[in-house]
């Protein structure tokens, strides 16, 4: 089986049983777009993944979003706390 690009992310899409579909449902772009960030083959906004961080946030986890912009690690710290779910 294929490591995935986002591990954190893929953990919490199986413990609440949610596909790539679900993904692109959430953060309203087609699958094959999804397929393509998640692949890391075209970025993942702030907003998307705010709009994903939201999401599991509802399902009652602790989630947020770090963000690499010219290789150095920003915080998002807006409405959401700060924990690694999208990056290695």
């Amino acid at each position: 089986m294929k490591n995935p690009t986002y591990p954190k992310l893929a953990q919490l899409m199986a413990k609440h049983g949610m596909t790539k579909t679900d993904i692109s449902d959430i953060i309203e772009v087609s699958y094959r777009n999804t397929l393509n960030k998640m692949n890391r083959k075209a970025r993942l906004s702030i907003v998307e993944a705010a709009k994903i961080t939201q999401r599991f946030k509802d399902l009652g986890e602790t989630v947020s979003v770090n963000v690499v912009e010219d290789g150095v690690l920003r915080e998002i710290k807006r409405s959401i706390m700060i924990e690694d779910i999208f990056l290695t």
